[in-house]
């Protein structure tokens, strides 16, 4: 009541809002967007270029139009490197909804800069965004490239080089066509490998 007491009893809805059957998203201050945002790195087209994946959420309670923009950095969100560039969403991002944004960064030469990355999404570029969200403060997601390689043909670490590292295989195992081969037995492979230069390769 307006003196700060219980009611004893609650005033029928219809009599003051008539708003029970109302499914409308309104004005409310908790009625707003909450956007994540996880990242990844395909290293695919390494040394060339890098493709950065960003997982745009929305745990907020409205939805948000297409053409959001999300901006890729080096660095991370406590220590923030060089702009790399902005991608937008291109679909609408419903409350519990996601989409994926995608950004092709070509490695200048010499080689990639960095190893961590960043992405925030609702960023225009210079910090700034298009959304009044309920939380602006979980906008971030970080990934970074692999110290070194995995036996797996791909410039994991995107240096220029495929599978270099001497330590990719436990022993008594050795990187092979693209696996962790394992040696032949007197000269034998199991179902569906072959043994060559002393270790099974697929057929």
């Amino acid at each position: 009541t307006e003196d700060g007491e219980i009611p004893a009893g609650e005033e029928p809805n219809w009599l003051t809002y008539n708003s029970f059957r109302q499914n409308e998203q309104g004005e409310g201050v908790f009625n707003a967007p909450d956007l994540k945002v996880e990242l990844w790195l395909d290293t695919n087209s390494c040394p060339s270029g890098l493709e950065l994946v960003a997982k745009v959420m929305n745990v907020g309670a409205l939805g948000v139009a297409p053409g959001l923009p999300v901006s890729f950095y080096y660095g991370t969100e406590n220590n923030p490197g060089d702009y790399l560039g902005t991608a937008e969403t291109t679909e609408a991002v419903l409350p519990g909804g996601s989409t994926l944004v995608t950004y092709d960064y070509v490695v200048p030469e010499g080689g990639v800069k960095e190893k961590q990355f960043f992405a925030r999404v609702d960023d225009k570029g210079d910090g700034t965004g298009t959304q009044n969200e309920c939380n602006e403060d979980n906008n971030t997601g970080e990934t970074k490239l692999l110290e070194g390689e995995v036996c797996d043909c791909k410039d994991n670490d995107c240096d220029g080089l495929v599978d270099e590292d001497q330590d990719m295989c436990s022993s008594p195992t050795a990187c092979i066509e693209c696996g962790c081969r394992e040696p032949c037995t007197m000269g034998e492979c199991p179902a569906g490998f072959k043994c060559v230069d002393n270790y099974c390769v697929p057929k």
